[in-house]
Formats: C-alpha cells, sequence, structure tokens
C-alpha cells in the first residue's frame, strides 16, 4: 500500500500543476454512482467500504472525535479557507478518503442575534461509510482574525468593504459540538433563519459544496456594502444551493424570508442573474473535479491491481521455494 500511495502521491501533484480550466454540464447534487439506489444504500450495503472509525479525513473529521482525545479537548475549531478544504477532498483521490461518503446532511441559514448580526451557514455532515460520524461546519465571511491553530492554512487575505481584511472560511468543529463551534466563532446568540435537508437518493456531496463556495469566493474576492455583515455571501451560497439541489426539503424559519440579508436600512438579496451566473460557474468548475476523480480512480485500480499481481507472484515464489527444500 506504501507503493501505492507514494505513486497516487506523484500522480495527483503531476496533475493537479497541469490541470486545465474547468467547464461544466451535470447536475451538481446528481449521485457518481448508480442512480438504480441511494448514495447511502450504496455505501452501507458495500462490505468493503466498511472502515475502522480511525480511517477517515482529519481536516473534516478532527482529532476531537478520538476517544483518547482528552489531552487536546481544548483544542479549537479548524479554519480552512475554501480552496484548500476543496483541495484537501479532491487533491489525490484515494478509498480511505470517503470522499464519496462524506455527504451534508443538512444546512441552516443562521443570523446573529447581537448588534453585528453576522449571517452565516452552518452545515451538518455525515460520513456514510463510518457509522455514527457526524460533524458541523460553519460557512463564513468574516472580518475577525481566526483564532483556530489552524488559522495559518489560509494563504492570504484580501482588502476588503473601508480597508478591512476580510476571510471566507469554512470553521470546522473540532469534536462534533455544535454549540462550541457557534461559541468559538463569535456568532452566539444566533437564529436559525431557514434549513435545508438532503435526501439520501439527491445528496449534496461536501466536496461538491467546498467547490461551489470555493467558486463564489473566488468571484466575489472583495467586499460589497451589502457584505457588511456577511448577508451577502452567505445569501449568495445559499440560494446557489437551493438551485443546483431543487429535490432539497427547504423550510423557513422564524419569518427567514423577510430576515435574510436585513441590516438596519440595508436588505442584500442576490438577483436571479447572479445566482445563475454563479450556477453556471459552478457547473463548468465540478464537472473539471469529476474528470480528475475519474482519472485518479483509474490510476488507483490500476496500481492496486498491479500490486495485487505482485503479492501474489511473491507468494507462489515462496511457495515453490518452501516445496523445493528435501524433507528431513
Amino acid at each position: 500500500m506504501l507503493i501505492a500511495a507514494v505513486i497516487c502521491k506523484l500522480f495527483c501533484t503531476e496533475k493537479l500543476l497541469d490541470r486545465p480550466q474547468p467547464s461544466y454540464r451535470a447536475s451538481a447534487c446528481a449521485s457518481t454512482m448508480s442512480k438504480a439506489s441511494s448514495l447511502e444504500e450504496l455505501i452501507t450495503t458495500n462490505t468493503g467500504n466498511s472502515s475502522p472509525f480511525s480511517h477517515r479525513i482529519r481536516d473534516v473529521f478532527p482529532p476531537g472525535f478520538d476517544k483518547v482525545s482528552t489531552a487536546v479537548s481544548g483544542r479549537g475549531h479548524y479554519t480552512l479557507s475554501p480552496g484548500q478544504l476543496n483541495q484537501t477532498l479532491t487533491s489525490c483521490y484515494g478509498p480511505e478518503k470517503h470522499i464519496e461518503s462524506i455527504v451534508v446532511k443538512a444546512a441552516w441559514y443562521g443570523k446573529q442575534s447581537r448588534l453585528a448580526k453576522q449571517e452565516f451557514i452552518m452545515v451538518q455532515i455525515n460520513d456514510l461509510a463510518i457509522h455514527s460520524l457526524t460533524n458541523y461546519i460553519v460557512i463564513h465571511r468574516s472580518t475577525s482574525t481566526p483564532s483556530s491553530v489552524f488559522s495559518g492554512l489560509i494563504p492570504h487575505s484580501r482588502l476588503r468593504f473601508q480597508g478591512e481584511m476580510a476571510r471566507d472560511s469554512f470553521k470546522i468543529a473540532y469534536n462534533g459540538d455544535k454549540d462550541q463551534l457557534l461559541q468559538e466563532c463569535s456568532l452566539v446568540p444566533s437564529k436559525y433563519l431557514a434549513k435545508l435537508e438532503f435526501s439520501s437518493d439527491h445528496p449534496l456531496l461536501l466536496y461538491q459544496l467546498s467547490t461551489l463556495v470555493h467558486v463564489i469566493s473566488e468571484r466575489h474576492p472583495q467586499y460589497r456594502i451589502a457584505d457588511i455583515n456577511g448577508s451577502g455571501f452567505a445569501a449568495l451560497v445559499w440560494n446557489c444551493i437551493h438551485k443546483i439541489c431543487p429535490q432539497s426539503i427547504y423550510t423557513s424559519l422564524d419569518q427567514g424570508t423577510q430576515k435574510r440579508g436585513k441590516h438596519s436600512w440595508v436588505h442584500s438579496t442576490p438577483g436571479p442573474a447572479e445566482v445563475t451566473e454563479m450556477c453556471q460557474s459552478f457547473h463548468k468548475e465540478i464537472s473539471a473535479v469529476e474528470v480528475e476523480l475519474s482519472n485518479q480512480r483509474t490510476i488507483w485500480e490500476k496500481i492496486s491491481l498491479a500490486q495485487k499481481a505482485l503479492q501474489i507472484a511473491a507468494l507462489q515464489d515462496q511457495a515453490a521455494q518452501e516445496a523445493s527444500i528435501p524433507t528431513l
């Protein structure tokens, strides 16, 4: 397996350097597996996909999920830029990464109740290949300096509204505690204004969501007036998710339609044309990602077959040598 991992790593690094500009036409929430059954059924009924709890992407399910993590229980959330989370999930394919099984189960549109009234999206993710493995992520555009020890993973900041520094980020709970994550992100007290739920028949994979947020972040790198509380960014991400996943179940909470994007005299709501444009850009990008992942899967399968052939040959040689030893 070590040889396979090294070869795969070298291959993926080379492919990333030479990666062409993407183009896309497929549906975001269409499963990459057979449409005959749901993604959850395909994962849970395939015994080859069952993995120990320790086999997970630790950038998404951090060490706080380990039973022996008492010594680091005080560690805070991880903070990754959209591009870095996307690269973590898609840069080098390996079955142990479970990227086809890490799904977005639900998403909430949140609004801080304090004066700043920051708006954000809370996401619940599940790894269907590992029973009961659930975590929470906040998608947020803020002007605050990230508090996480992983804050250095964000490569740069851009000058935004009135010269303030701002970051678009995925803030990942260290141990699956949603309330603690909100506290660490200074988003309490807050209320949820809307909810989206995704079924196993029409899943939204985490790498698809990270690709969407990355596209939006790169297309709108600078603060607009309506972004003063992060509402413009959050609303655009939210509306795009709803558009690319029309089968998701939408629930309005606490008069969410009227309260989303409203800050003092400013009421920010992305127009239909802007949402459509961003979704088209996303479709183009995710197509290139899917093609790249398909190529990486093919390479991995060839490496695995070659490994098995070498192992069989080694066993045959060993058996032949043992058979040639004279019996005393």
